[in-house]
């Protein structure tokens, strides 16, 4: 399911899992991200949260541990959420970067903040645009219902990392802090992540 151009350019990446690793229906999926998050037990923080690690199985496995990290989101306020996270699907070289457009769930749009993208991808000439590395994968909107829920006016900056390796990695990570830091913003990393497939 590839992101669709309008008469702008501007992409909109629709859910291929909704339905599946998540409820899909609108009602559903706010009150299992709300019941989940309530649930969870508050973690006593008195630093600032910027960023968190959260899990990117279907809902029903790793939502409870996901929304432990974000209740610590509640009434904190970011401008942009930053997601990364593993290629699952695709093997490419360096970091697709979903610059333009939104991404959409049955909560919705969430629009990605175009400028922090630009920064970003201007910082590392590995960091493009793959469209199919965003086609099927999974790991970076499993974050997304619960900032819709939790933060409903955050923006996101989505990056599916293809090349895992540190070097890789750590160009990728100097891209997004010197682009934060251009910037004014508040900023949330959140990486998703599996910290193990098996039992």
């Amino acid at each position: 399911m590839s992101p669709d151009e309008n008469a702008v350019g501007s992409r909109t990446r629709r859910s291929p899992i909704a339905g599946t690793w998540y409820p899909g229906q609108p009602s559903i999926l706010r009150e299992t991200i709300r019941e989940l998050v309530d649930c969870s037990e508050p973690i006593e923080e008195s630093r600032e949260l910027v960023a968190l690690i959260s899990p990117h199985a279907g809902l029903r496995y790793s939502g409870p541990i996901a929304a432990a990290g974000y209740r610590l989101l509640e009434g904190s306020r970011f401008d942009t959420a930053v997601l990364v996270g593993p290629s699952h699907y695709e093997h490419f070289m360096g970091a697709s970067l979903f610059s333009r457009g939104a991404f959409e769930t049955p909560l919705g749009r969430i629009g990605v903040d175009e400028t922090l993208a630009t920064a970003i991808e201007a910082r590392d000439s590995a960091i493009r645009f793959v469209a199919e590395a965003h086609d099927r994968e999974h790991c970076l909107e499993m974050q997304v219902p619960f900032l819709q829920v939790l933060d409903p006016e955050i923006s996101i900056v989505p990056m599916v990392i293809g090349d895992q390796r540190r070097e890789n990695v750590e160009s990728i990570a100097r891209a997004i802090a010197d682009g934060v830091s251009a910037t004014s913003k508040r900023v949330l990393l959140v990486a998703s992540s599996d910290l193990s497939h098996y039992k």
